[in-house]
């Protein structure tokens, strides 16, 4: 039980304080690694990573570490959620388009797509090119790919779209 943000049962503050130590491992190698990337942003003039939490830095570079140990006030049902398939997500946009604007007489805003992607993600061609011509369909929007763990700045087509305003 918490109270004011405090864990309340001393078997639950003993249990959080062993999670604590067991994850210093995981957190110092995580604390290695931002100071590597910083060293190396530093030297190409990138702004720095800032993290406050070790262990979601820990989670993204895959380190090991035992679970979080379950409280008594953790004991909640799971709630499920319906999933969505490409198709059927674009079937519902077609549907929502029609209605707001087709019926209405106004034109389609155009639609364009940013993709967040992890750092080492592949998308398959397939799944990219439908949403390409999703895009395209919808007042020839355009598609982008950002990826996780690099500043938007890193991106090759960043620099090439401030050559061209130039």
């Amino acid at each position: 039980m918490k109270k004011g943000g405090i864990i309340a049962y001393d078997a639950d503050k003993d249990a959080w304080n062993k999670w604590i130590k067991s994850t210093e491992p995981a957190r110092m190698k995580a604390k290695e690694w931002l100071d590597k990337e910083n060293e190396r942003r530093r030297s190409k003039g990138i702004p720095q990573r800032v993290i406050t939490d070790m262990l979601v830095l820990a989670n993204e570079l895959k380190l090991k570490y035992p679970p979080k140990p379950t409280f008594r006030n953790d004991l909640r049902p799971h709630v499920d959620f319906k999933r969505y398939t490409q198709s059927s997500l674009f079937a519902s946009y077609a549907q929502i388009f029609k209605k707001v604007y087709d019926e209405r007489g106004l034109k389609r805003p155009i639609l364009n797509i940013i993709l967040l992607s992890g750092r080492k993600t592949k998308i398959d061609n397939k799944k990219l090119n439908k949403i390409r011509s999703w895009a395209k369909l919808n007042n020839n929007g355009s598609v982008r790919i950002l990826r996780a763990g690099k500043p938007v700045s890193e991106y090759e087509n960043f620099k090439e779209d401030k050559e061209e305003k130039k």
